[in-house]
């Protein structure tokens, strides 16, 4: 019996197939996602470090070697003409799979919708494991963008794979790590920009009506770094508005930095 199948070019510790390829049925599987600017990879390190954290959390103790990783990503960057966006699966045996694809880069506005999936209060918030039952759930009926999901007490958690923030005058509001979610890397790279062009960011419990009373949302995720929301369930908003705007032209000068 074939577990979970992946249809994208991969890779299994160093070697390409053209096949499918399977992971066997319930067994752990973490994985990580990671993508280039300007051809170089993304604040690696950081994705390494919590691929080697959600291992830990279900006793994969074989790891990779993140110099070895890194000269394996980079070999598979020869085969895409672009910027690269790629996922790194780890298998209790150790084995490596990676799939990997030209990454998006023009900007693309979200629709967003509450998902009657909420986020588990059993499941480890930082374990990022393929099947994970409560955001697969929620990824499985979504019909926009992305949906956002609620943590079990009914505060904003995050959506099923980017973190949500929120714009009230000239202050940022995002969900603090404490209401469950999962500490994107990206989320903490805009918290920190966003602080160093002048706005206030505020971590906190976020109640969901407090979405629409926003001036402006923006989620953000790996793949597409900063993304405007222009509609969450039927109510509308400026896309992107003034402050995401600014955090756009900021990201992009942060990436660029390593260019």
């Amino acid at each position: 019996m074939k577990g979970w199948c992946q249809k994208l070019p991969v890779v299994v510790n160093g070697k390409r197939y053209e096949s499918e390829l399977s992971f066997k049925p319930f067994e752990p599987v973490v994985y990580e996602t990671v993508r280039t600017y300007c051809r170089k990879l993304f604040m690696l390190r950081e994705h390494f470090r919590r691929l080697l954290n959600s291992a830990k959390l279900v006793g994969i103790e074989k790891v990779p070697d993140i110099e070895n990783l890194k000269r394996l990503l980079e070999d598979l960057m020869e085969d895409i003409d672009g910027e690269v966006y790629y996922k790194i699966y780890l298998r209790p045996n150790g084995d490596i799979f990676v799939e990997y694809q030209k990454a998006p880069e023009d900007l693309v506005l979200a629709d967003l919708e509450f998902s009657e999936y909420r986020k588990s209060g059993i499941i480890p918030r930082q374990l990022k494991i393929v099947g994970r039952t409560d955001v697969l759930m929620a990824r499985i009926y979504k019909k926009t963008y992305d949906v956002l999901m609620l943590n079990p007490e009914g505060f904003l958690a995050e959506g099923s794979f980017s973190n949500v923030f929120l714009v009230k005058g000239q202050s940022i509001i995002t969900p603090s790590l404490d209401t469950g979610i999962l500490s994107g890397i990206t989320r903490e790279v805009v918290i920190k920009i966003a602080k160093r062009v002048g706005f206030e960011v505020v971590e906190r419990k976020v109640l969901p009506w407090e979405v629409f009373e926003s001036k402006e949302i923006f989620i953000t995720h790996t793949s597409r770094g900063i993304v405007p929301v222009r509609k969450v369930e039927s109510f509308e908003f400026k896309a992107p508005g003034e402050v995401t705007e600014k955090l756009l032209e900021a990201f992009r000068s942060f990436v660029m930095e390593g260019c």
